[in-house]
């Protein structure tokens, strides 16, 4: 997956590797909690969600220096980010189990 995400993001050195290791790990993290599954289920099913988990990392990679800002405003352009998983990302992905509490 870290081949994909350099060619992804243009970045041919290994000077950045630790960073984007991160932020893949972040992404599995990420979906894994959105679906509600255990370790080992998704241990089991990550290859599934390759292109999830990449685009995800493109994503939290891209936008590393906005984490929390929600909306950015420069002179008359203005800015909103989606807050959590993006929508395109979700619409690929199954839905989510829903956990009973109680």
């Amino acid at each position: 997956m870290l081949e994909l995400l350099k060619g992804l993001l243009n970045i041919t050195d290994t000077s950045k590797d630790t960073v984007l290791n991160h932020h893949l790990s972040k992404a599995k993290k990420s979906i894994q909690s959105y679906l509600c599954w255990s370790d080992e289920e998704f241990a089991l099913n990550e290859a599934k969600f390759q292109t999830q988990i990449v685009d995800l990392a493109v994503y939290y990679y891209q936008n590393r220096n906005n984490a929390g800002v929600i909306q950015q405003s420069q002179g008359s352009r203005s800015q909103t980010f989606e807050r959590g998983i993006p929508k395109e990302i979700i619409q690929s992905l199954p839905m989510p189990r829903v956990q009973i509490i109680g």
